[in-house]
């Protein structure tokens, strides 16, 4: 799931199915487009 929040912002919002589906999207984004903060249900 892909969500862009509205606002003054360009943030984006994702859920991914596992760890490392995720990091391999912060990967990709890398750091020229902005900062990742990653977080983890249990």
């Amino acid at each position: 799931m892909l969500c862009r929040m509205s606002g003054s912002g360009s943030t984006v919002f994702a859920v991914y199915r596992t760890e490392r589906e995720r990091d391999d999207a912060s990967d990709m984004l890398g750091k020229k487009h902005g900062t990742v903060t990653a977080t983890r249900t249990l």
